[in-house]
């Protein structure tokens, strides 16, 4: 099945999960009617295609788990002005492409964004994103993204959620304060909040 156009009439919706599911279609423009919702949790549930840019009126989100379906295109640039409530971001293991949005640097409470297993992005991380201050969590294995991510870092790392595991990692991305505490070695940039 498909998530319904009809469920943008549900104008009081606070919260919607519905992972594990086959819906197998695109994320529907009505979602972007539900100006009351703050978590919505799409995870593994087979949608298609990029994100609506109605979703944009969403400004109590504070949840988006999108991860580990078929989505694709570019990043939509204007989520980091239009979504300020948003703290947890996960579009990870999608089909995504181009490079990150330097316009992402304007999430103002985000703390964990992951990204990761989107192998068609490329290019850096923008410099731009060592403003987002609150940002405690990213992840960036398994992408084609180069350069470096020592930006990122925190003057003080002693406290970081995670410590060097002593695992390899193979990355093209050059990080001083990357850990690799993932179930593979996985390329994870933890940060200090300021």
């Amino acid at each position: 099945g498909e998530l319904p156009s009809s469920m943008g009439n549900l104008e009081k919706l606070m919260y919607f999960h519905a992972a594990d599911n086959s819906f197998g279609s695109t994320l529907p423009t009505a979602l972007g009617m539900l100006t009351a919702l703050q978590e919505l949790g799409l995870t593994s549930c087979g949608m298609t295609g990029g994100i609506p840019t109605e979703m944009g009126n969403l400004v109590n989100l504070s949840y988006l788990a999108l991860d580990d379906n078929e989505l694709s295109g570019p990043f939509p640039e204007w989520m980091g002005a239009k979504l300020q409530n948003l703290e947890y971001f996960y579009l990870g293991w999608n089909k995504f492409n181009g490079t990150l949005p330097v316009e992402w640097s304007e999430f103002p409470q985000i703390i964990n964004l992951q990204l990761q297993n989107n192998n068609l992005l490329t290019g850096t991380i923008p410099e731009e994103w060592a403003n987002i201050t609150t940002l405690t969590g990213l992840y960036l294995h398994g992408t084609n993204l180069t350069g470096g991510a020592s930006f990122l870092c925190r003057e003080d790392l002693g406290n970081n959620t995670c410590e060097d595991c002593g695992l390899t990692v193979d990355s093209a991305v050059e990080c001083e304060c990357c850990a690799c505490c993932g179930d593979h070695g996985e390329l994870s940039v933890f940060m200090n909040s300021r």
